[in-house]
């Protein structure tokens, strides 16, 4: 197991155009993660490839709740740049 593997909290999955491909769709390849890891797999979040997505930066810290079927993930401490 890879150290990035062994710290992992939790799997986010962004939104998909077409959730169908090569016979199986993303429920079933959520499901089959599910069954694999102990992390909370969290899918549909606004990232991806659509139209209507929102950025996550890189090197931010992030703080993910999950709780009651709902999702929050707030970020801090990401480089800006000023206007």
């Amino acid at each position: 197991m890879t150290a990035s593997r062994r710290s992992c909290s939790a799997v986010l999955a962004g939104a998909t155009a077409n959730d169908y491909d090569a016979g199986y769709d993303l429920a079933t390849m959520i499901d089959y993660l599910r069954s694999r890891v102990s992390v909370p797999i969290i899918s549909g979040l606004d990232f991806g490839h659509e139209q209507k997505t929102v950025t996550l930066p890189l090197g931010a810290q992030a703080s993910l709740v999950h709780a009651a079927g709902k999702t929050c993930l707030t970020l801090s401490g990401h480089p800006v740049m000023k206007a």
